[in-house]
This record gives C-alpha cells, sequence and structure tokens, in this order.
C-alpha cells in the first residue's frame, strides 16, 4: 500500500531548484520524506536525475547504511512494476556509487581525488583517537619546553630582572631546569618544522606587563599550580580544539588574540560581550519589573499592604529606566539609582498579614536578584574595566599565539607520519574546495576548480539532521551549492529541539538563523514545517507540548514552542485500531497517560538514592508486564507487553547504567546495556594492563603490588608485608623481592615463591622487546591460562570478552605510527583521560527480549512502546562555564585576571558574561536533550527522579501558581539544576499537582492558564516503596504456588507421567506449620497483636493472600499519618522518627540516675547555673521566653514563678490540670534538687567528645523533653533505686513460651524462643517497677498503651521468671506526651 503524504510532507517532496529548510518535528516521518523525494527526483518528470549525481548527507554511518537500503528497496519495486525501464536498471546499478554518506566520508572523498591540490601524499592513512592523543601530547611538551628555552635564553642575555625571576613561581623555574640541557635540541627541532618568529611582538608584551615580567611567564604563573602546568596544557588544547570548528582556526585566533585590547569606552561598549550583557539584563529586567507590578496590584487590593505602594513604584520606576538605557555605562548607572528603600513599618489591623508577606517575599526576592547581578556586571566603571583589559592582553595574545604555534607543528607532525585526523578531512577539504582572500571590504571565499567542477555534478545537495552541523560543514556545503552564483540547490532537514551535540561544537544557530530568515511560500529561500507527529500516541504528544509550551521560548532555546513549532497529534492508527481482550478502551487511554513521579530520597536507608530509583522503576515496569497492552506494528492488534518494548533513558550512564542493571535483574527483569562504559575499570583488564606497566618498569610499587595479588603470582598480603618489611626503607618492592631471594636460605617457601615470579617476570620483560605486543599478550594468556582463570569466574563469559577485547585493541596500536611497549601503555592512558571507551565486550543479544538502558543521546532517531526517563533527579552539568579558559564563537576568548605578585585572581568582565553565554547555552541544550528524551516514546511515557524532600520543593514552587502567562518566567527556566526542576515547574500549574497539594495539605491557589491535562503526579516515599517490593515479591511466591502442568495431555510414558506427577503433586503435610518459628522478637510478636487487632492477618499483603512468611518489623513503629499541625513537635528537617527515637533512648541509656542534684547543691548552683540557663535552652533550639518577662535566676524556684518556668522549659500549657503531678513534682525537686539546662548540655557534650554518643544522635535529641523527664516524680524514683544498686537498664532476655500461646493451631508442646531488651526496670520494696521508653507520635496516650500492652505483657512475664518477684507497674514514658502512661 502507498502511502499517505501530508499537505506539508508533499510540498517538500515537489518543492525543486530552492533552498529548502524542512523544520522536520520528532516523529513526523523526515526520513520518508527524504527518500520519497530522491525516489520521485530519480525516476519521475522529463529529465529525471541520476543516483549519484545528489549528494546526500546523513549524522551517522547508519542512517546513511539505512537510507541506501530505502532507496535500494524503492527502486527495486519500481523496477518490478516496469522491468524494462533502463534509467532505472541505470540507478539500480549506481545506487552503491552514491554519495549517500556522512559529511566526513564525503570529505575523504573529495580529498582522495583532489590529494595533489594540498600536497598530500596520496598515501595517507586516517589515525584513530588514541594514536593522536598520544602525538597531541608529545607536540605540547616540545612547543611548552621550547618555549621555556626560550625564557631561559631571556633571563642569560639579561632580557628579564632579577626581581621579575625572583616573582616567578615554581613552575617556570622546574620546567627552565628540565628544558636547559635540551636547549640545543628544542633549537633543532624549531630548525626542523618552521615555526613563526614572534620576537617583535613579545618585546610589546614585555611592555604591557611591565617590571621586564615576559607573557609567558606570566601566562605559566597564571595557569599553572605547584610544579605541574597541567591547566595551561588543556588549556592550549581546548582553545586549539575550539578553533578547529571555526573554517579559518588560525585567523580566527590571530583576531581573537587581540579581545581584550580597546583603545577607549566607546570601543568597549561595542564589543560583543558588552552588546551580549545588555540583551541579558534586557530579558531579566522586565521580569523583575513584571513581578514589583504585581506587588503593586496586591498593594492596591481593600485588604492589600498600602503602605509598601509608594514605594514599589520608586522601584518599578528605576527598573524601567535602567531596561531603556542603550549602553553599559547608563544602564549601571540606572542601575545604581534603583535602590530599594526600607518598607514601611506602619501597622493597619485592616491589612492582610498574608499579603503583607506575600508583597515582602516578592519584593525580596527581587532584590536579591538585582544585587546579583550588579555584583556580576556592574560593580566597575569603564576606566576600571580598561585597565583589567590591559592588564590581560598580553597573557591572551600570548595563549592564542601557543595555540597557533602547537597547531602549526601538529600539523606538520601529523604531515611528516602521512596521516590526517576527523579535523583535518574538513579543513583539507574546504581547503581544496575554496580559497580565501583579505580585502579593503573584509574577507572573501572564492571557490576553487575542485568546487567548480563538484558544483557542476551534483544536481541537489541534500542534508540530513542540519541541525547537528558546524561552521567548516556549512562552508564546505556551500562552496559546492553555489549560493553566490545565484544557485539554489540545498535540501535541510532537522529539528532545532532536537540538537543535542553542542558538546561536539554543533552550532544550532545555522539552522535558527534560516529558520528565522526563510520564507514559507515565496522566494529561493523556502522553510516548510512537518508538525504531525506520527510516532506517539495523543496521551504523549500532548504531554510533550504541555511541557514545551511552557520551557522553550526565543530567549532559551532559540525557537518559540508555537503552532508551527509544537507537535500535532497524526497517529490516528491508535484511535481506529479495535481493542479486543479483557481490556477496555477506556482503560487503554487511563493506562497510557503521562506519569511524573517524584521518589523521596530516605534518610533511613542505606542504600543511595539511585538504587531507591531503581527499585521504583523495577516496581513499575512489573505492574506494566501485568497490566498493558501495546499495539503490534506487524498484526495491527493489541498484545501483551514485553521486556523489549520498555526502554530507560538516562541523561548520563556513568555508573547509573550498572545500578539500574543490578536493581532490575535481582527482580527478575532481563535488561541490556546498549552503550556500556568502564571496560578498562574491569578488573580482568586491569590485571593484564598492571602486569604491562610492571614488564615496561617494574620499579612501580603500585602496578607491582597489584600483580603479586593476582593470578599470576598468587601472593598474600602477609607474603608481600613479609617481603617489605624484611628491608626497612625506602627501596622499591621489586629490589626488595630480589634481595628475599639473595639472602633467604634454600628452604624457604616465599623466597623460592619470588624466585619464580622473577624468572617468569624477566623472560617476559626479554620477550617484550622483540614481540609486537599483541604477541606478547598472547603468550602471557596462553601461558598463564588467564582466559580460562578470568572464565571460571561469575560473569566469566563477560570477562573472556573482555580480555579478548584487549588483544583487538593491541592489534589496533600496531597500526599506528607509535611501536614498543611503552607507547602501548601511553596508548591506553590516553584512550583512557579522554574517555575514549568502548565499553564492556558485548555478549548479549541487542534484538533479545530486554529492557534497553541507554543515554538520550544513544536514543536519537529511535523509538520505543514504553519509555521510562529516569535520573531526572540528578544535577545538570555546569562545569563548562568554570574552566580556566573560555571561548565563543562571536565573543571569543575570556580569562581570569591574575597578579602572580598579590597572587590573587579576579574574573573580568569578558568571562562573566561568557560564563553566563555559556550557563544558558547549556540550559538550552539540556531542554533539547529533555525534548529528544519525552519524544521517544510511542505508548506510554513514565517519568521518574530522586527528591530530597517533595513537599518542601512544591512549596518553594508554588509561586509559579500566580504566573499567568503558559510560558514560565525566564529565571525559573534558566535557573533550573536538574531536569526534574523543570519538569515540576511545568506540571505544579495541573490538575494532578493540584490533588498531591490537597493531600500533603500544601496551600496553594489553582492556576486557570493550562488546559485539562494527562499526567499523573506521584510522591513515593521510601515506606511506600519497599511496600510496593514487598506487594510484588509475594506476588512471585503466590505465582510459583499457582503454578501447574497438565501432565496428562503430554504424550509421555505412563510411569514417568505418574512419578512426575507424584513430584509436581506433592504437598507438605505440615503446612500448617509454616508460620512457626524456632525463635522470634517481641516486636515481631507485638506487631501481630496490632495486626490482628486491626483485623489483619501478620505480613499480610492488602489484597493478597497471606503466605506466611516472617515478617520483619523495626523496634519502634512507624507512626500512622497526622496532619502537619499534630506533627510539629517531631518533624524536624533531616531528622527522621527513627533517627530520634535511637538517640532519645541512646541519652537514657547513657544517664547515670546516681548523680542527680542534691537539694543542697541548687542553692550553690544558683548564680552560675541560673545566668546562663536561658542561654543554653536557646543555644540548643527551644524557645525564647516571651516579650517582656524577666528570665529566671534560678532553676529551683516554687510557686507561680515555678509554674511559668516551667511552661517554658517543659511546653506544659495546662498546668491547672496537671495540679497534682505538678506538686508531686515540686516535692522531689525541694528534695532532690533540679536537673538544668546547663548539666544537660555538659554531659551531651561529654558523651559526644568520649564518642559515647555520635554527633548525629547529639544533634536529634530533643533537650526539653529529656529535661522534662529528669525533673519528674518517675526520674527521683529511679534517682532513689539507683543510689541503693536496684536499677537496671538495657537487661536483654530470651524467653520460652508454648506455640499454642501465638496461634490456636499451633501444638502445645512446640515451644518457641522470644528474645527482647527491656528499657528500664527497678526495684521498690520487694516488688519491680517496669518502664519503656516511647517517643511516638501518636493520637493519645490510651492508644499508645494499647498499642504496646502486648510488648509489656511479655517484659513483665520475662521479669518474674528471672528474679522470681512480682512486676507491680508497668509504665511507659511518652517523650511525646510528657508523662507516664500506665498500662
Amino acid at each position: 500500500m502507498k502511502r499517505q503524504f501530508t499537505k506539508d510532507q508533499q510540498q517538500a517532496i515537489t518543492l525543486r531548484d530552492k533552498n529548502i529548510l524542512v523544520s522536520a518535528a520528532a516523529g513526523s516521518g523526515k526520513t520518508a520524506v527524504l527518500v520519497e523525494r530522491i525516489i520521485q527526483m530519480i525516476s519521475e518528470g522529463e529529465h529525471p536525475a541520476d543516483i549519484d549525481r545528489l549528494l546526500v548527507v546523513t549524522f551517522t554511518s547508519a542512517a546513511a547504511s539505512e537510507m541506501r537500503e530505502r532507496i535500494t528497496d524503492a527502486i527495486s519495486e519500481k523496477l518490478s512494476s516496469d522491468p524494462e525501464n533502463e534509467h532505472l536498471q541505470r540507478q539500480s546499478a549506481l545506487i552503491h556509487n552514491a554519495q549517500i554518506t556522512t559529511i566526513h566520508s564525503f570529505c575523504l572523498f573529495v580529498i582522495r581525488n583532489h590529494f595533489q591540490e594540498i600536497g598530500l601524499d596520496p598515501a595517507f592513512r586516517v589515525a584513530d583517537e588514541g594514536e593522536i592523543g598520544l602525538m597531541m601530547q608529545d607536540v605540547l611538551e616540545e612547543v611548552l619546553e621550547e618555549a621555556f628555552a626560550k625564557l631561559e635564553r631571556e633571563k642569560a642575555s639579561g632580557g628579564i630582572t632579577a626581581e621579575a625571576a625572583e616573582r616567578s613561581g615554581e613552575v617556570a623555574e622546574e620546567k627552565l631546569r628540565e628544558v636547559s640541557e635540551a636547549e640545543s635540541e628544542a633549537a633543532a627541532e624549531k630548525e626542523a618544522v618552521k615555526i613563526p618568529d614572534r620576537d617583535a611582538e613579545e618585546e610589546t608584551d614585555k611592555e604591557a606587563g611591565g617590571k621586564g615580567v615576559s607573557p609567558f611567564r606570566a601566562l605559566v604563573e597564571a595557569y599553572s599550580t605547584g610544579k605541574k602546568e597541567t591547566v595551561l596544557e588543556e588549556s592550549i588544547l581546548s582553545l586549539y580544539r575550539f578553533a578547529m570548528s571555526y573554517p579559518w582556526p588560525e585567523e580566527w585566533l590571530r583576531e581573537h588574540g587581540e579581545d581584550y585590547e580597546f583603545s577607549s569606552a566607546e570601543e568597549l561598549d561595542q564589543a560583543p560581550f558588552m552588546r551580549y550583557i545588555m540583551a541579558y539584563v534586557g530579558n531579566i529586567l522586565p521580569e523583575m519589573a513584571q513581578q514589583l507590578r504585581l506587588c503593586v496590584r496586591i498593594c492596591e487590593e481593600p485588604d492589600g499592604p498600602y503602605m509598601y505602594g509608594e514605594n514599589l513604584e520608586k522601584s518599578l520606576e528605576a527598573l524601567g529606566a535602567a531596561v531603556r538605557m542603550e549602553t553599559f555605562s547608563d544602564c549601571r548607572n540606572a542601575l545604581e539609582r534603583a535602590g530599594f528603600e526600607r518598607l514601611s513599618s506602619k501597622k493597619d489591623a485592616s491589612v492582610d498579614p498574608g499579603k503583607r508577606e506575600r508583597v515582602k517575599q516578592i519584593r525580596n526576592g527581587v532584590k536579591k536578584q538585582l544585587e546579583q547581578i550588579k555584583e556580576q556586571f556592574f560593580l566597575q566603571g569603564e576606566e576600571a574595566l580598561l585597565g583589567q583589559c590591559r592588564h590581560v592582553s598580553p597573557l591572551v595574545r600570548e595563549l592564542a599565539g601557543l595555540a597557533i604555534s602547537f597547531g602549526e607543528r601538529f600539523a606538520a607532525k601529523k604531515r611528516e607520519k602521512n596521516m590526517i585526523d576527523f579535523s583535518d578531512m574538513e579543513h583539507l577539504a574546504l581547503r581544496i574546495l575554496c580559497r580565501r582572500k583579505e580585502t579593503k571590504e573584509g574577507a572573501l571565499v572564492e571557490p576553487t576548480a575542485a568546487a567548480l567542477e563538484l558544483r557542476e555534478y551534483f544536481r541537489e545537495i541534500m542534508i540530513d539532521e542540519y541541525q547537528d552541523s558546524n561552521l567548516v560543514q556549512e562552508c564546505i556545503l556551500s562552496c559546492i551549492s553555489g549560493e553566490d552564483a545565484g544557485h539554489y540547490n540545498r535540501f535541510m532537514v532537522g529539528d532545532v529541539k532536537q540538537s543535542i551535540y553542542k558538546f561536539r561544537l554543533a552550532r544550532p544557530e545555522l539552522f535558527m538563523e534560516k529558520f528565522h530568515a526563510y520564507a514559507k511560500n515565496e522566494g529561493d529561500c523556502r522553510l516548510v514545517n512537518l508538525r504531525r507527529n506520527f510516532r506517539s500516541r495523543r496521551e504523549v504528544v500532548d504531554s510533550v507540548n504541555l511541557i514545551f509550551s511552557q520551557l522553550l521560548a526565543r530567549n532559551l532555546g532559540g525557537i518559540d514552542y508555537d503552532e508551527n513549532a509544537r507537535l500535532h497529534y497524526g497517529a490516528e492508527y491508535y484511535d481506529d485500531n479495535k481493542i479486543t481482550g479483557v481490556i477496555e478502551k477506556k482503560n487503554i487511554t487511563e493506562e497510557n497517560k503521562t506519569e511524573v513521579i517524584m521518589i523521596e530520597k530516605s534518610e533511613d536507608s542505606e542504600k543511595p538514592a539511585i538504587e531507591q530509583e531503581a527499585e521504583a522503576v523495577a516496581v513499575r515496569i512489573r505492574g506494566l508486564m501485568r497490566e498493558m497492552k501495546v499495539l503490534d506494528g506487524d498484526s495491527g492488534e493489541m498484545r501483551p507487553l514485553r521486556y523489549g518494548d520498555i526502554v530507560i533513558l538516562l541523561r548520563s550512564s556513568s555508573g547509573i547504567d550498572e545500578v539500574f542493571q543490578e536493581v532490575l535483574g535481582g527482580q527478575g527483569i532481563p535488561c541490556f546495556i546498549s552503550s556500556r562504559t568502564g571496560y578498562f575499570q574491569t578488573s580482568e583488564v586491569q590485571v593484564i594492563l598492571q602486569l604491562l606497566r610492571t614488564l615496561d618498569n617494574p620499579l612501580q610499587d603500585i602496578p607491582l603490588f597489584g600483580v603479586l595479588k593476582s593470578c599470576f603470582a598468587s601472593f598474600t598480603d602477609v607474603e608481600t608485608a613479609r617481603i617489605a618489611a624484611a628491608f626497612p626503607g625506602r627501596e622499591k618492592l621489586y629490589k626488595k623481592m630480589k634481595r628475599y631471594v639473595e639472602v633467604s636460605e634454600p628452604a624457604d617457601a616465599l623466597a623460592e615463591k619470588c624466585r619464580r615470579f622473577l624468572e617468569w617476570h624477566a623472560q617476559l620483560r626479554r620477550c617484550s622487546v622483540w614481540l609486537s605486543i599483541r604477541e606478547l599478550l598472547s603468550k602471557i594468556m596462553e601461558e598463564s591460562h588467564y582466559l580460562e582463570y578470568v572464565a571460571a569466574l561469575p560473569g566469566g563469559k563477560q570477562r573472556r570478552a573482555n580480555a579478548q577485547m584487549l588483544l583487538q585493541k593491541a592489534a589496533a596500536f600496531e597500526k599506528t605510527s607509535f611501536k614498543g611497549l611503552y607507547h602501548f601503555i601511553r596508548y591506553i592512558d590516553q584512550m583512557e583521560k579522554y574517555s575514549i571507551d568502548y565499553g564492556e565486550a558485548g555478549t548479549q543479544d541487542e534484538s533479545a527480549d530486554v529492557v534497553r538502558i541507554m543515554t538520550i543521546h544513544k536514543s536519537k532517531g529511535l523509538e520505543f512502546p514504553v519509555c521510562i526517563v529516569a535520573g531526572t533527579g540528578r544535577k545538570l552539568n555546569r562545569r563548562d562555564a568554570s574552566s580556566a579558559v573560555l571561548t565563543d564563537m562571536e565573543m571569543g576568548i575570556a580569562v581570569d585576571l591574575v597578579d602572580p605578585v598579590l597572587r590573587i585572581r579576579q574574573k573580568t568582565l569578558r568571562k562573566a558574561a561568557l560564563s553566563r553565554k555559556i550557563l544558558l547555552d547549556s540550559q538550552a541544550e539540556e531542554l533539547r536533550i529533555l525534548y529528544v528524551a519525552l519524544t521517544r516514546a510511542k505508548e506510554k511515557l513514565i517519568i521518574t527522579g530522586v527528591i530530597d524532600n517533595a513537599v518542601k520543593l512544591l512549596q518553594g514552587k508554588s509561586g509559579i501558581l500566580r504566573h499567568d502567562e503558559i510560558v514560565l518566567p525566564y529565571s525559573v527556566r534558566s535557573s533550573a539544576n536538574s531536569f526534574l526542576e523543570l519538569l515540576i515547574t511545568c506540571v505544579i500549574r495541573t490538575k494532578g499537582m493540584q490533588e498531591i497539594f490537597g493531600r500533603y495539605q500544601i496551600e496553594a491557589e489553582r492556576s486557570k492558564v493550562l488546559p485539562e491535562d494527562d499526567i499523573i503526579c506521584k510522591i513515593v516515599d521510601n515506606a511506600d516503596l519497599q511496600a510496593d517490593l514487598t506487594k510484588e515479591n509475594y506476588r512471585d511466591v503466590n505465582d510459583a504456588k499457582s503454578f501447574k502442568i497438565d501432565l496428562f495431555s503430554c504424550n509421555i510414558d505412563k510411569k514417568l507421567q505418574e512419578y512426575l506427577q507424584n513430584r509436581f503433586g506433592f504437598c507438605y503435610p505440615h503446612e500448617n506449620l509454616q508460620k512457626l518459628y524456632a525463635k522470634t522478637t517481641v516486636s515481631e510478636l507485638k506487631m501481630a497483636a496490632i495486626h490482628n487487632m486491626a483485623g489483619d492477618s501478620v505480613g499480610a499483603v492488602p489484597g493478597e493472600e497471606a503466605d506466611g512468611g516472617k515478617p520483619l518489623f523495626e523496634e519502634e513503629i512507624p507512626a500512622p499519618y497526622l496532619p502537619l499541625f499534630l506533627r510539629k513537635q517531631e518533624e524536624e528537617e533531616k531528622i527522621s522518627g527513627t533517627t530520634r527515637g535511637s538517640a532519645m533512648h541512646r541519652v537514657m541509656e547513657l544517664m547515670d540516675f546516681r548523680e542527680m542534684p542534691e537539694a543542697g547543691e541548687v542553692g550553690e548552683a544558683k548564680a552560675s547555673e541560673g545566668a546562663v540557663v536561658s542561654e543554653g535552652m536557646r543555644a540548643s533550639g527551644e524557645p525564647k521566653a516571651p516579650e517582656g518577662a524577666e528570665e529566671p535566676e534560678v532553676m529551683g524556684i516554687s510557686g507561680e514563678a515555678k509554674a511559668s518556668i516551667e511552661t517554658e522549659v517543659c511546653g506544659i500549657e495546662e498546668i491547672s490540670e496537671k495540679h497534682k503531678v505538678r506538686s508531686e513534682e515540686a516535692k522531689y525537686r525541694e528534695e532532690f534538687g533540679r536537673y538544668g539546662m546547663v548539666r544537660l548540655n555538659k554531659e551531651l557534650q561529654s558523651w559526644y567528645e568520649s564518642g559515647l554518643l555520635s554527633k548525629e544522635y547529639k544533634a536529634a535529641v530533643s533537650r526539653k523533653k529529656i529535661l522534662r523527664f529528669m525533673n519528674s516524680t518517675l526520674a527521683g524514683r529511679m534517682h532513689r533505686a539507683a543510689k541503693a544498686g536496684k536499677l537496671w537498664k538495657e537487661q536483654p532476655f530470651m524467653l520460652g513460651i508454648s506455640a499454642k500461646r501465638l496461634s490456636e493451631e499451633f501444638p502445645e508442646t512446640e515451644q518457641v524462643l522470644v528474645q527482647g531488651i527491656i528499657d528500664v526496670f527497678f526495684e521498690e520494696g520487694e516488688e519491680i517497677v517496669l518502664l519503656d521508653y516511647k517517643t511516638d507520635v501518636i493520637e493519645s496516650p490510651q492508644a499508645l498503651a494499647d498499642r504496646y500492652r502486648v510488648q509489656l505483657d511479655y517484659y513483665a512475664e520475662a521479669l518474674t521468671r528471672m528474679t522470681g518477684k512480682r512486676v507491680k507497674e508497668r509504665i511507659l514514658y511518652s517523650f511525646y506526651f510528657g508523662e507516664e502512661v500506665r498500662v
């Protein structure tokens, strides 16, 4: 069936002789359009083109192969209906030579056909990345050594003053000593490779640098730390690489080496970075003014804070004036006047306090933002900035000169070895195709004869993924297309919203420039928008539109998400599909809704946050596998979801994908990591590399120690220690081994072991001289049976493949210009350093039915029925903006101002501007990456991320509800730190999030800006997650139990049938005892009683049959959900209830009740303790005394003053209701004195310093509640018992009881051991008082008694058996209520 194209697609296919930019949204069928255009051009019309006369440039080789295959199939299909068509027959033959290729392959084609025009040897080869990395490092060292040698010559000739030499850093001195001996060699190198003499420039630089300090020496001092110039090396390399993305890199470096040279303030004001600052401020200030207008509107309301209105109007007017300024100095002056005066302190009862606080909050936010802008850009005036530029200019020129020298020497080195790299392909092709001439009007680019020849040959140039092109590629294709001569024949397809290769120096600005310039229906340059999405269900399309209509705008992202950019639903085949089976169509719609799952990080759990997220993803996948059906592409019918339909997308895979794989595997979910990393970190590869390092240099102790512990030597730690200890001193381990063999007795087994290893090692060292690296590795693996050894380890198949892959890398190294073991080790080190990691060897078929785990970049161009975007809570990358040297194509080079004399570093204004631009460009790139991720889903989209405190974040973002535009504020979009933060700001105004606000009692307004949505928002805490995991595990058990096999339907032997039936049908005769365990705890029995009271069986999962597995519970039972106002005493940020309970128990365990203050001590302590008690309480976080109240002098006073003090210290609000208790406590204090805050703080500090109390527990203790207890009657009773030696704490016990007491179905003869720990008990007379501390947050004391009655029953029985005495009282002391609860 022939595909039907839409009107827009048909326009893109049929337009001819135009420059056409096709802006193709995700899933819009752009590849199909491109293929159809090619087919029509070679098969229709009066003069159809030959396929080899079309240049089709794709982004990847895989895309080129797919396109070639699709065109071949289309030609074959046309030939089957018209087999006599000679033109089609010729296309079938020409397709194999057609230029359907990547840009690099096309450049290589140009070079191979025109090598003579640039003087290149036709036998050149393309170097691999590892070899290029080694060569770059060697050349960089040569360039720096030559610069240091030149500095030494200047110093010797008196070109540098003694004062400057003394002031220079250790790096320069150290390097000068290194190169002094190699001066002649460096001179010879300079003669061999001609480098421009820049002596004249450097003389000028020395004058600008002042005090005779050469720019190079100043550069070294500024960008070197310690005795290494690593930062300087990285700066030169990064500058060189960035320049290579420009068509003429040397010219770019020379031009921008002068970036800091300004002759006047007017010239400075016209600099690109100054214009950028003004544009940035122009984006921010109107938004700030809008916030102030909102404050003014609130002030004008009847109950608004009208007294603030005049102040706000002044601030608003000053901001408006700053927005209107056109020059930097005028804007700076206007911002200086835009101060925020103190708000009026007038009080009026008619003013709503909430509105007053709201206005203050918004105004303070604007004030803070304005101060940050001033500090970042407007601290210095223009004269100060000019002085800053004069100071930095020589360093920038020197840095650019070093990058030029490096580029020239590096190019010469490659020519010497007759090889090119990937950047050479583009630049050499550009040299062949065009020439650059300098004229009075500026630089002029003219096509060469080769370009004119190709321009005549190719009928049309088609470029796929145009948004990821760079300037060099653009220049190459422009030369061939002939736009300068009026030839418009470029067909460019792409989507700027999917430009995610900025790190490869792609320039999405090229696409955006044409997008905004091309007309839709007229002229030689046309824009065609493909908006309909044929990939995804309506729920997915609507969700993507809802999110990106708020995120993308021209000021951040380069394009407005308007009707032309948004996705339009086009996959009607989902709607037309007849759904059969038990799942109804309405449920399909519900189950296809997008989900945003926020996983709250658990502080109690020891699991990393990413592992918790992986568990949540596993639970969701298992749920989908049970419930969901998807549309089968082949049959057109609905079928159950398979693992192969699911993908997990990650922003970055470093260390995360393995965690997901491990967790999912543990949950029985098969998965496959598509783009693995970490090959060089695997143990089986590291062991081999360590051995090679010792063969190259055995005096390296760390690699040698690794080899000794490996299978190659099998030394134990003790044996290695014996060898090292035999010869004290700093001698190398290898030499110590040789000496140990020499001095030891012949019968010494360890000496013999050393001797065998040293002989084998020496033999391999001799072989390494003449064997190739691959042969050496093969010899090592064969002699040691290394492959067999690693294959026998866990995961042996993967390990063996990794070891064999090292042989392939050795073979690749042998093809480079480097030889020998030393260079192979450097080769591997370079691959590690520059992340040239090919990943572990693949051992699983990627097409298997497994969940795929891949990066978002890897997923581009792919689609999956179910897409889970995970790891969205991780922080976005901000490192690019913090480098020592920043670069931008228009704004040039930016560095810090470093004064080596004063040892200070200051960010220049250019660097501040460039840093901000890089951050915003990076944020725009992250938005595009998120767009790519969300548009991979066909039927279901799930987004997950870990968050510290979901409710707190939602409260912080609730101000967005007042925003009355669809697009979010610029400051919100540009400052978000994670994908999850961006997504929450997008969904916070949706209906689903409003439901969460109600559930968690978050005060918020209902936004009416967004339409009805299909996004489900969830908050999952650790308790919910563990409950879901337990539920899934119970399902597994029940599924296993329900497994049956119909043996009688199988055609097998009757005896075998009976045997199998007996085996599979066996039932355990004592299934009623499966819940009976030999040993349990009091906590388990307590929880069983609670479940029985609630009507549930122990450990039962709601909705599931109880399985009888042994339940596991914490000692402290989690409290039920209570409203926020009931939890204020227990809920403090970052301190969990479990931690607080453990801390309180630990303090009570450490408390020495024998050392309570006596009555006589109170009078002596009055002056000291009373004077500082209030300060001590405030330091511990206790509430301040009410205004006007006097601070108590003595904590032992009585009467009304004592009652008011108790109200403050203990939080007692209803004294009259507990008068009797207070009287008893007063009597106790008259006898024993008062336990005060100062004493408690001293004891807590003492326990902390002695290691008895952890820092976490010390912070979690509620001093107020401890004081309340220590001044209670119960504490007095414990004091008396302790002094008499009759108080015991933390008493463990083991109690044997009849199993029948646990359940009527258990036999009475069976015994169960019950173990537990009693907090406190003490004797009074001949009877025992039992006490247990509780920190539970619960509704009432009676509820607490009911909850722990069973526990105290077992405690009392155990005490009676142990002591033979009666338990007369069973007491729970509730720290929450601050009172005794008798059971």
